[in-house]
């Protein structure tokens, strides 16, 4: 049974707010000379129906929407999706979307090119004879690097469960335990914080393995001195949180005070420059030359940030290629790192939003040491 007050995208508000989501992406479809657009990946999929769960295909035309989902989801889609005209479908999804092109008159079908291997998009091409399926840009992609105010509020709740977590925890970690079990009472406290699940799998390096910068928890048991690095992230009503900090299993030697210290200096420049209109890859360039001052700019091997949201790595892109002007509503990472091998590693990393004055810094979990 179908229970129609479980039905989220028929409130009033909410119907509302994705049907602003439609009207923005058939903007951005009718200056791309897209007449219809084919939307397979989950966060997308979930940004356009709030389907939950990670299923479902979702099609745009000029005119209508379409999700398209199996037996298995129809229900749950009657009760989440009231916005979308639902299509279900047995046997092939290929199949589907023949015959509702056909009955919509859709006779060119655009994809985002990012979201679909080339083996995919040959498949699609191949099944689909009778349409031009054409590869886009990121259209829904760069829609949803500016969140609304609903989004930025489940990212807030997100942060402040992480914070929880992290704060709760930190104390305990301690000579002796494996990195396994602090990722495993990490993950326990984030969930008894109101976590629905997390951003990915807990991440903690110690030792000689924190140069790692995204170092799997193994068995490894945390020595006295030993640096810890722990990258942790709760979702939150299908968004995002991600944070990092790094502690000492005991008291930091002078290197490590001092390595800690560049890195903790090269994130709050560039935080102190985050606001509307400036560029991803200037911050970067900012941070980097913070830690060139120090001798340790040669090992920061990663991008200073990335944007967060339905998912925990989206746009807005750092890269030098695809670098992107900051507009409030976006929601960033600000995470320098040093990561030397033999030695260690140290990463900070907070969870920022961009407003129309600056910049608010949506982490508040201690950082330091602890002494």
């Amino acid at each position: 049974m179908c229970w129609p007050w479980r039905r989220l995208s028929r409130r009033p508000g909410r119907r509302t707010m994705f049907a602003d989501r439609l009207r923005r992406l058939r903007e951005r479809m009718a200056a791309a000379g897209v007449p219809a657009l084919l939307v397979t990946d989950a966060a997308g999929c979930f940004y356009l129906s709030g389907l939950t769960g990670g299923e479902g295909t979702v099609v745009v035309t000029r005119e209508a929407g379409y999700l398209l989902v199996d037996p298995r989801i129809t229900c749950q889609a009657r009760e989440e999706v009231g916005h979308l005209e639902i299509k279900e479908f047995r046997g092939s999804l290929y199949g589907a979307l023949e015959q509702l092109a056909a009955g919509a008159g859709i006779t060119s079908l655009a994809f985002e090119a990012a979201n679909l291997s080339v083996q995919q998009a040959d498949r699609l091409k191949e099944k689909l004879p009778g349409i031009t399926c054409v590869p886009v840009p990121e259209i829904l992609a760069e829609l949803r690097q500016v969140k609304e105010p609903e989004e930025i509020e489940r990212i807030r709740r997100a942060a402040a469960i992480t914070d929880a977590a992290w704060d709760e925890i930190r104390p305990e970690i301690a000579p002796g335990l494996t990195e396994k079990e602090v990722a495993g009472w990490l993950e326990y406290a984030l969930r008894c914080h109101g976590a629905d699940g997390y951003a990915f799998p807990t991440i903690v390096a110690s030792g000689p393995r924190a140069a790692m910068a995204h170092g799997t928890a193994g068995e490894r048991r945390l020595r006295p001195g030993d640096l810890v690095v722990v990258d942790m992230g709760a979702v939150y009503q299908g968004y995002c949180a991600d944070l990092t900090r790094t502690v000492v299993a005991g008291k930091p030697d002078a290197r490590q005070r001092e390595v800690y210290a560049a890195v903790k200096r090269s994130g709050e420049t560039a935080l102190a420059l985050a606001a509307p209109g400036v560029k991803t890859d200037f911050l970067e360039q900012v941070a980097r030359e913070v830690l060139k001052e120090y001798g340790l700019e040669e090992y920061f091997g990663h991008r200073l940030g990335h944007g967060v949201g339905i998912s925990v790595h989206e746009g807005p892109s750092f890269s030098h290629e695809a670098s992107v002007e900051l507009v409030p509503g976006m929601v960033i990472t600000i995470e320098p790192g040093v990561y030397i091998p033999d030695w260690g590693g140290v990463r900070i990393e907070n969870l920022v939003l961009v407003t129309a004055s600056g910049s608010e810094v949506l982490s508040r979990a201690v950082e330091g040491w602890g002494e």
